[in-house]
This record gives structure tokens, C-alpha cells and sequence, in this order.
């Protein structure tokens, strides 16, 4: 358990905190809420990291989308992400601003387990830095 303080106010305006134990907070254990991806006319520019989504002919790998979106939308080392529609199959690129310099680096290494051998559709991560991936790999 740990200690918190609780305060209280008293009739004069005067303030008298004691000391009182909890057990911890369940928001602390609760997953984190996932911030609005905003839809954007054009991608900007110097994206920390951008996913493109592309399609061959059949739309795009929906399951590797919605996967990199979940852990785009909550990681906390992401300030805001936008996303820019681009096809008529479906595809569209998410550009990730992150608190850090050195969080595009990190997520790029999370999101490759994410990535399918055989994804429907290709799809390509770049980093500011120039550093890309992609699914499937380039020959």
C-alpha cells in the first residue's frame, strides 16, 4: 500500500493534510486511454514516424493496421497522430509525433513484432532520421 496525503480545508481557509493509506489507484493498472487519431488533407512534414499503409489491388492489411493504431494511439512516448487518406483501396499513411527525439527509434522496434511475413499490402515505416522498414522486406 502506499501513502497518500488528504487534505483538508478548514472553516478559517486554512489547510491541514494528514496522513492516510490506500490501497493503489486502479486507473494505475487500467490500460491507457487511447488519444484521437485527426484526419488530415495532407501528411506533415518531419513526421518522428510515419506508417504508410499501400494495397495490391485488395485493400490493405486491416489486422497489421489496427495494431500498429492501438499501440500508436496509447503509448505514452506519443504526443499526436494524424492520418492522411491516399487511395482508393483503402490506403492511407499515420504520421506519430513523439515527446522525444529518441522514441521514433523505439517505436520502430516495437511495432516490427507487429508486422505480418505476408502483409496483404505492403507497408513502410520512416523514421525522421531516414531509417525505414518494410513489410514485406525489399529485395
Amino acid at each position: 500500500m502506499r501513502m497518500l496525503a488528504a487534505c483538508t480545508a478548514l472553516a478559517a481557509g486554512l489547510g491541514a493534510c494528514t496522513e492516510t493509506s490506500a490501497a493503489p489507484d486502479a486507473a494505475a493498472s487500467a490500460p491507457p486511454a487511447a488519444r484521437e487519431i485527426v484526419e488530415v488533407e495532407a501528411l506533415p512534414q518531419g513526421c518522428a514516424l510515419t506508417v504508410r499503409f499501400g494495397s495490391y489491388a485488395m485493400g490493405i492489411d486491416g489486422g497489421a493496421a489496427r495494431r500498429i493504431e492501438a499501440l500508436l494511439t496509447t503509448d505514452p512516448r506519443v504526443s499526436a497522430v494524424s492520418r492522411h487518406g491516399r487511395g482508393r483501396e483503402g490506403e492511407y499513411a499515420l504520421c506519430a509525433e513523439t515527446r522525444a527525439a529518441a522514441d521514433g527509434s523505439a517505436l520502430l522496434a516495437d511495432i516490427r513484432p507487429l508486422l505480418p511475413a505476408k502483409p496483404r499490402g505492403p507497408i513502410e515505416i520512416k523514421l525522421a532520421d531516414g531509417t525505414r522498414l518494410h513489410a514485406p522486406p525489399r529485395r
